[in-house]
């Protein structure tokens, strides 16, 4: 009986420590809150041959943020026109949004730090070349909390896709039936501003028949 009742005791300190290694895993295991690199534009869709904005922005999901760089890619169907910056949340940048062979890289940091869903780093202003879909996304970057040792960040980023489709250009007889009727529309304009100036000759000569 004796015996029966030690291996019950010892089960039971097996199956409490089992559990408890279960319950001490799972709250190690729990992933750390990270922040995500994201882009909007005004549209995702638009013709070729026309410009657009795109924004980079980082969301830090509860993490506060003191330091952030990568590199935006884009493929050759976009043509960048220029990189705006202004009200930016990084205030000193140690590598300015730039061009470069693979892309535009970019570095700042912000004294501090910062936190929020939408924090703006800057964009780029792209020209649509050709049709096509055109993925805008990142490489190599990174974030670093604001904890005072450097930690990076988990980091993941979600890519732009932008629908370019060809623009819709006049042929040449729309274009010669268009030209037809500007040509109409300003001989009427013509013959109307005639007749106008006669009548009001008509009527100075009818005021004043001693002219």
């Amino acid at each position: 009986m004796k015996y029966e009742l030690g291996i019950m005791k010892n089960v039971r300190r097996l199956l409490l420590g089992f559990f408890l290694s279960i319950i001490l895993n799972s709250l190690f295991l729990i992933p750390a809150n990270g922040a995500e690199l994201y882009f909007g534009a005004p549209a995702q869709e638009l013709e070729s041959g026309r410009i657009t904005e795109v924004g980079v922005f980082l969301d830090t999901q509860g993490e506060e943020i003191n330091a952030v760089e990568g590199v935006v890619v884009y493929p050759k169907l976009l043509e960048l026109q220029g990189v705006r910056e202004d009200n930016s949340m990084i205030s000193i940048w140690i590598e300015r949004p730039h061009p470069s062979a693979s892309g535009v890289e970019f570095s700042g940091i912000t004294p501090g730090g910062f936190s929020g869903s939408r924090i703006y780093l800057f964009s780029l202003v792209l020209r649509a070349k050709k049709a096509g879909e055109a993925e805008i996304t990142a490489r190599q970057d990174r974030a670093l909390i604001n904890d005072g040792a450097g930690t990076p960040a988990p980091l993941t980023r979600a890519p732009l896709t932008l629908s370019i489709k060809e623009a819709v250009r006049p042929s040449r007889a729309g274009y010669a039936n268009y030209l037809k009727w500007v040509i109409m529309g300003i001989s009427t304009l013509a013959v109307l501003w005639g007749w106008r100036a006669l009548w009001r000759k008509k009527q100075r000569k009818n005021t004043n028949p001693h002219e």
